[in-house]
């Protein structure tokens, strides 16, 4: 049966999950600063991180991205769903008019350190990691990944 760690530094979130979740014991919440988490060696088979990592520096991004290629095992994945520019046309236009106004915007109601979308397929390879999953949508605004050690499991 599968346990799920989640980390949150906002405690009025995690009341608010707590109720979706009817108090599951599977749930584990940890009211706290994922970069300043203790994460476990080898321990995680799967880590989930959906519009998460755009939300920190590149410096931050590339210390927490070690961190939990740590924390999974061998045979671990990593889930990612992000925001991205695509590389030319219409589309980056589309995706840089969208990410500066939102950048903007968290900016000035949540004091959002970010100014712009870290490299993180760059940072994930540069941890070790491979890409086995990718597909975009919106026009290429939004991404979904798969990645893992490249010990062979995908390959």
């Amino acid at each position: 049966m599968a346990h799920f760690d989640v980390v949150e530094i906002s405690p009025e979130m995690i009341a608010l999950a707590l109720q979706r979740t009817d108090n599951s014991d599977r749930v584990t919440f940890h009211c706290q600063d994922a970069r300043r988490a203790k994460w476990p060696t080898a321990y995680y088979d799967a880590i989930v991180t959906h519009f998460f990592l755009d939300c920190f520096t590149e410096d931050d991004v590339r210390r927490l991205i070690r961190q939990l290629t740590d924390a999974l095992t061998a045979d671990g994945i990593w889930l990612i769903g992000e925001f991205a520019i695509p590389d030319e046309g219409w589309r980056r236009v589309h995706a840089q008019l969208w990410i500066g106004t939102m950048y903007r915007f968290f900016r000035a109601t949540t004091g959002l350190r970010a100014a712009d979308l870290p490299p993180i397929g760059k940072l994930m390879r540069e941890a070790g990691l491979q890409r086995a999953g990718y597909e975009e949508s919106r026009a290429g605004l939004m991404v979904s990944e798969v990645w893992h050690r490249g010990n062979g499991r995908f390959e």
